[in-house]
């Protein structure tokens, strides 16, 4: 089973590195900014916290090599107005700091959130620019296709992924995806009062699934972590002429 975290990782240390690390396939250090001023505006911190997470992924990664860890040390950073003129610094700040990548990815709209940013632009001189930082040792994942998907929006008419997807809270709540954290009467179970199998066998998560089936997706969020899966699952109840060609 793959082991994982995603941390702001200013906490994340050298002792809890050499403690986690061995165990870990995979960590990524969510970092939006290269400049302290922009980071510590979006991340609601200190403009000093900044240089803790780059040392954090920089002892990270000489553990890692050290010791021969066989686990991906990443880093994440999120597309937003504030932020896209600091992404070139920041690829510049963890590629130097040791890390194995760096991931872009575009913002979606949650419903619950109180922000509300546009990004419709085009974003090839940035890809282009960060690809010239790319080495044998350091990648660049610009995600181009989700920044697609988010603009064309949604072609099903119904979240097909959920049978196959479900996220469990620090309380021990199994919940069907991100937009139901504060929405009890969408829990499937407590994993502190039933396991995990009758949670997923049961009654009362068959009864969710049910009443989400019957929503609007107009509520979801775009691009979401189950937008492939829905994608692909609609074209095999919808299929097109000429799919079923061998």
């Amino acid at each position: 089973m793959a082991v994982a975290i995603t941390t702001n990782g200013v906490l994340f240390n050298r002792l809890k590195a050499e403690e986690c690390l061995p165990y870990l396939s995979w960590i990524r250090f969510s970092v939006d900014a290269g400049d302290p001023e922009v980071y510590a505006s979006v991340h609601r911190t200190k403009q000093e916290d900044l240089e803790r997470v780059v040392l954090n992924i920089k002892n990270s990664s000489e553990i890692k090599k050290k010791n021969g860890f066989n686990v991906d040390i990443g880093v994440q950073a999120l597309l937003i107005p504030h932020t896209i003129d600091h992404i070139i610094s920041l690829a510049e700040k963890v590629r130097e700091a040791g890390a194995d990548n760096l991931q872009v990815k575009p913002y979606s709209q949650h419903p619950n959130s109180k922000n509300s940013f546009s990004l419709k632009r085009d974003f090839t001189g940035l890809e282009k620019e960060l690809k010239t930082l790319e080495t044998d040792d350091f990648r660049i994942f610009f995600r181009k296709n989700t920044i697609k998907r988010i603009l064309t929006g949604a072609a099903y008419d119904r979240c097909h992924g959920l049978p196959f997807f479900a996220l469990i809270t620090a309380a021990g709540y199994v919940v069907p995806c991100n937009i139901f954290y504060e929405r009890s009467d969408y829990f499937y179970g407590n994993l502190y009062k039933e396991t995990f199998h009758d949670i997923w066998t049961g009654s009362r998560r068959k009864k969710v699934l049910k009443e989400m089936a019957e929503q609007n997706m107009n509520e979801c969020r775009p691009g979401c972590r189950l937008d492939p899966i829905n994608r692909y699952l609609h074209r095999l109840k919808h299929p097109e002429q000429g799919d079923v060609f061998i």
